[in-house]
């Protein structure tokens, strides 16, 4: 669905009365922000079709989760499927699905009911009639940090795993292929927003793909399920945070 910004509200269910509420507008900037210039025009195009109002589009909500000082951290992520048609070399129509899972937009709204934090994470990640199984990506707080963990382009990255791309317009895609991918992980500061984006694995390591659909969080032990695929072997393993 197309959205504006990042709206909030706290309503008192036995009175209905309205107890807080805000609303956060996305700019221009915000969200042309890593986007090439042949997809700011298309989403130009697609705005003034709406009055001209600045629109981001096709974004799926994660749940929400409330911290221990009673503010809300939130993130969610473009996801849309295009869907072809083609004639095979016989002449039989043929359908192709593509499955786009793009950047996500983390926010958090502070024990106040104010939204003080707006973040977008730049990543573009495309699979053919799959259903996008490797696609997307977990998330988990630890020590004051919203964690993201999903698959990239180990080209985006240098030797040391460090986050190699100035200018996020010319990140490479995450299209699945074998030596073509790394595991990677954001953190992202709760309080002013500074994130740090590293390769969770070496150059040596880049076929293997991770499944965060299927990742699963326990705090109570503080640690994160990972299901990775490489070949036809299945891999599990656990990531410890700190509480």
């Amino acid at each position: 669905s197309d959205i504006s910004g990042i709206f909030y509200s706290q309503i008192d269910f036995e009175s209905e009365e309205l107890l807080q509420s805000d609303f956060s507008k996305f700019n221009r900037g915000f969200i042309n922000q890593g986007l090439s210039e042949k997809y700011i025009k298309k989403t130009e195009k697609r705005n003034l079709k709406r009055k001209g109002v600045s629109t981001m589009y096709e974004y799926s909500m994660s749940p929400l989760q409330i911290l221990k000082d009673g503010s809300i951290i939130g993130s969610m992520e473009q996801f849309f499927i295009h869907e072809s048609v083609q004639n095979d070399s016989k002449g039989h129509p043929k359908t192709e699905y593509r499955y786009h899972y793009n950047d996500i937009v983390v926010f958090k709204v502070n024990n106040k009911g104010k939204i003080d934090l707006v973040r977008k994470v730049s990543k573009e990640q495309n699979s053919i009639n799959d259903g996008g199984p490797f696609s997307s990506y977990s998330q988990f707080v630890n020590n004051n940090k919203l964690c993201l963990i999903f698959n990239d382009n180990p080209n985006n990255y240098g030797e040391q795993g460090e986050f190699s791309v100035k200018d996020t317009r010319t990140m490479e895609s995450t299209t699945f292929e074998k030596k073509k991918n790394t595991i990677v992980l954001v953190e992202l500061d709760i309080a002013n927003g500074d994130m740090i984006r590293k390769a969770l694995l070496d150059k040596g390591n880049t076929n293997t793909f991770a499944v965060p659909k299927k990742f699963s969080i326990n705090y109570k032990d503080n640690a994160l399920i990972l299901y990775t695929v490489r070949g036809s072997k299945e891999r599990f393993g656990i990531l410890n945070f700190k509480s």
